[in-house]
């Protein structure tokens, strides 16, 4: 009698089992659509990178590379995070470099960074930003270009950039050339700005 019992349950739980994946299946596919819609890692409140100089905000769902005053923070790839993230993560991310700066102003490292740019890159196609933007307490000055570029592989891809460069005399270091660099495909670039990199960036300051 027992095990006719058994067998009638697993024949009830084999009839059920495909509406149970299919059900798993519509929630999770319900929860990429949201996250990518809406990310909804921006709801939740901003991790801090203190570095050597400064500390900056990031968002869970993504990571900070490197080290003191040179890091990189990019989109955190696990199997989970590579299903749900919005597609416009793909390919982007946000450098922080510093070095010793030869220009004593802003303006005069903007205009270092935008030489630089213009002899580095082929297809060089100017995007129009207001030059200068304030946060962390110093002037940045920002600019923008869509270029083609080549990969690790040889192919030419089409990215959009964005620089913000300040110079800035820390306690224990000369004046030094701090820049932001912000790279991502241009069909997802303002979003990405506007809803992941503007709220990091109003988290900088420098220490």
């Amino acid at each position: 009698m027992l095990v006719v019992q058994r067998a009638n349950v697993k024949r009830k739980y084999l009839r059920i089992l495909p509406g149970i994946i299919l059900l798993v299946y519509a929630i999770v596919q319900l929860l990429i659509g949201i996250n990518q819609q809406f990310d909804v890692y921006r709801l939740l409140p901003l991790k801090a990178y203190l570095g050597e100089s400064f500390s900056i905000g990031y968002f869970h769902g993504w990571q900070v590379v490197g080290q003191g005053d040179e890091i990189s923070v990019e989109p955190q790839h696990n199997w989970i995070n590579d299903i749900i993230d919005p597609p416009i993560y793909s390919g982007s991310s946000l450098i922080i470099t510093t070095k010793k700066a030869t220009s004593s102003t802003s303006p005069g490292a903007g205009v270092e960074d935008r030489r630089a740019w213009e002899q580095g890159f082929s297809h060089y196609t100017s995007v129009k930003l207001p030059e200068m933007v304030i946060f962390g307490g110093s002037q940045w000055i920002q600019q923008a270009a869509i270029v083609e570029d080549t990969t690790l592989d040889g192919t030419k891809v089409t990215i959009e950039i964005m620089t913000l460069s300040t110079v800035h005399k820390t306690t224990d270091r000369p004046i030094s050339l701090f820049t932001m660099t912000l790279f991502a495909y241009p069909t997802g670039f303002d979003q990405l700005n506007s809803q992941v990199w503007q709220p990091m960036l109003r988290s900088f300051v420098f220490r």
